[in-house]
């Protein structure tokens, strides 16, 4: 098993020179009607049929989480796959009519065609959700697996709220870097990475290091899928305590094996 991981540009304001999944903020337009629209086998909402996301309400970091509203929830699908694409260049798509999976890499003109999209994309010369609706491609939430929930610390001057999903590629897959907020982009084993961590020679940060360890505990895709279809999911935010002027995480411990 290999992940795709991207490192940051060393002139990013947040994580500089790490290496880190593909991944972004929420932004307005993506849950705007037109994206929702866009979005393929939407799983029928969990829980108290209020939330479409399994976390175990009042623990962890559950008091922390931002509010979302409905259309927020399913926009977060959304805005996973275009950062997919904006990132890391990999589309999950089915075509509208037939309903099958769609292959960016079929032909070299489809390539170039997508790879033409994906640079007016980030010149903000066209929306994810015309790309999608000039191909006739729907989005396949199917492909997605919800896998974990993480709020930066309190003492962070930029924190986000983020929901980390499980993809797998397509044998054919295409993927690499942007070039632009990330400046490579490589496909590795998660122990691989693990151990150039400790090498010094692969920058990370904690949450990336916690879940390369989950994934390098499974001995395949498919142990991995089931895993994280039943695995309990507790919003965590990391413990900060300073050791020798350098900033020491940790979790909690009723969390740090249930997240």
């Amino acid at each position: 098993m290999e992940v795709f991981m991207l490192r940051r540009s060393s002139r990013s304001k947040f994580l500089p020179d790490r290496y880190v999944f593909p991944g972004g903020g929420l932004e307005t337009h993506d849950s705007e009607p037109s994206a929702i629209a866009r979005l393929y086998k939407m799983p029928e909402r969990l829980i108290d049929k209020s939330s479409y996301f399994r976390d175990l309400p009042h623990e962890g970091a559950y008091e922390d989480v931002e509010s979302l509203t409905a259309e927020q929830e399913s926009g977060l699908f959304v805005a996973t796959f275009r950062e997919l694409f904006e990132e890391a260049g990999v589309l999950l798509a089915v075509e509208e009519g037939s309903l099958q999976p769609y292959h960016v890499q079929e032909t070299e003109a489809r390539l170039q065609e997508f790879a033409t999209f994906r640079k007016a994309l980030h010149a903000g010369e066209i929306t994810f959700t015309q790309i999608l609706e000039q191909n006739k491609l729907l989005l396949d939430v199917s492909r997605l697996t919800y896998y974990s929930h993480w709020i930066t610390p309190s003492v962070e001057p930029i924190r986000y709220d983020t929901r980390f999903f499980l993809a797998v590629a397509r044998p054919d897959q295409i993927a690499e870097s942007d070039y632009k907020e990330t400046t490579d982009g490589l496909w590795i084993n998660p122990q691989e990475a693990l151990d150039r961590y400790q090498a010094k020679t692969f920058n990370l940060i904690y949450p990336t290091i916690l879940h390369l360890l989950r994934l390098a505990a499974q001995p395949t895709i498919e142990a991995l899928l089931i895993a994280a279809q039943t695995k309990t999911i507790i919003p965590v935010s990391p413990l900060v305590e300073q050791i020798d002027g350098s900033l020491n995480f940790q979790l909690a411990d009723d969390v740090a094996e249930r997240w």
